[in-house]
């Protein structure tokens, strides 16, 4: 951990987060952004508990949509990708695998 500033910036499980205090000096308010997206969390005490817990939550629900929302796309769809892109299908193999 260090301190910049207002900031604490904190790196916990491979994630980093700014760490800010509120106004009123009562609560801290933390986010981590994470590619796309961002997860915050807040204590009075425990920040660090509170960060975990919140990575937590973010991964779990990752997990949830990606299984919601995959599924193997057909062989025709696959074909119309290659060919929108510009490519051939003789340039794959039957897993659709670029050939070398």
């Amino acid at each position: 951990m260090k301190i910049n500033g207002s900031i604490l910036i904190t790196t916990v499980d491979g994630y980093t987060a700014e760490v800010t205090l509120d106004e009123s000096g009562e609560f801290l308010h933390g986010r981590i952004l994470v590619h796309n997206d961002v997860i915050t969390f807040e204590s009075d005490t425990g920040i660090i508990k509170e960060m975990k817990l919140s990575i937590a939550d973010y991964l779990k629900f990752k997990n949830e949509i990606k299984s919601k929302h995959h599924r193997e796309k057909t062989d025709e769809e696959v074909i119309a990708t290659i060919e929108s892109l510009g490519g051939k299908v003789e340039d794959y193999d039957k897993n659709w695998v670029r050939k070398k």
